[in-house]
């Protein structure tokens, strides 16, 4: 399964984390998911809310409070900052932020 969202975050302003976290529980394990945002705000707090808390794996290390879904979502960036590990944090782009996940 691949689920794609597309400015959906930015849109809903900050009224999406019931929504999210109901889509992430009912996905299968392996399940892609595709982000798209015209700024990367949105998609750190994805990563606070899904990303796993292990060095080295994630290239989402953001430090939230650990919750039932905190390790349900490995990310990597797939946007102008893929290769630029040192870039990942920042608030600007060249383009859409874009974060890929797979559920776990």
């Amino acid at each position: 399964d691949m689920i794609l969202i597309s400015y959906l975050l930015s849109e809903t302003r900050g009224k999406w984390d019931t929504f999210l976290q109901n889509i992430v529980l009912h996905a299968k394990p392996g399940t892609l998911f595709y982000f798209a945002e015209p700024t990367p705000w949105q998609l750190f707090r994805v990563c606070e809310m899904f990303s796993f808390e292990k060095e080295g794996g994630d290239q989402c290390k953001y430090g939230g409070k650990k919750n039932e879904f905190t390790g349900k979502i490995e990310f990597i960036w797939v946007d102008s900052s893929m290769h630029h590990p040192n870039l990942q944090g920042l608030d600007r782009r060249l383009g859409p932020a874009v974060l890929l996940g797979i559920k776990r």
